[in-house]
This record gives C-alpha cells, sequence and structure tokens, in this order.
C-alpha cells in the first residue's frame, strides 16, 4: 500500500488512478490524516458482494423466524426486486 500527500496526489493523479486500477491500494494524506483512499475496482465488488450475501442471511432469518413456509424460489424472486 502506497501513502501520499494530497499535494502529491493532484501532481500525480493520472499515474495513481492508473496504478489503483492495476490493483494497488493507495492512501491519500493531509498533515498525516488519511483523508482518502483509492481501491481497485475489484474490491469495490467484493464489498458489494458481501453486503448482498449480508442481505440474504438476513432474510432468510426473518422467514424462517415468520414460519410463513416461504419457498426458497420465492425468496429468490423477493431478492430481484
Amino acid at each position: 500500500m502506497t501513502t501520499i500527500e494530497v499535494f502529491d496526489a493532484r501532481n500525480r493523479w493520472s499515474e495513481l488512478v492508473e496504478r489503483a486500477f492495476r490493483g494497488e491500494k493507495i492512501v491519500i494524506t493531509r498533515r498525516g490524516q488519511v483523508v482518502a483512499r483509492l481501491m481497485p475496482p475489484r474490491a469495490d465488488a467484493q464489498g458489494q458482494a458481501r453486503a448482498l450475501a449480508a442481505r440474504i442471511r438476513l432474510n432468510r432469518v426473518k422467514h424462517q423466524a415468520a414460519n410463513t413456509g416461504i419457498l426458497t424460489r420465492q425468496m429468490i424472486e423477493d431478492g430481484r426486486r
């Protein structure tokens, strides 16, 4: 992971974006405090997948607790809305 100050990040923005695109994680700081992070695109997709899995688990628990007899296919269709 690379750390760079805001001033330098402004001057090298295109390079930093390209490096992040290639998979490098870059932390941007101001006076030693983290103010931003540049991450590869896959990291975002993984976060979205984790959030979706958490929603599915929560939905499953809700349906089981209610004991409504909802079929798995119906739960899948509910998630698509």
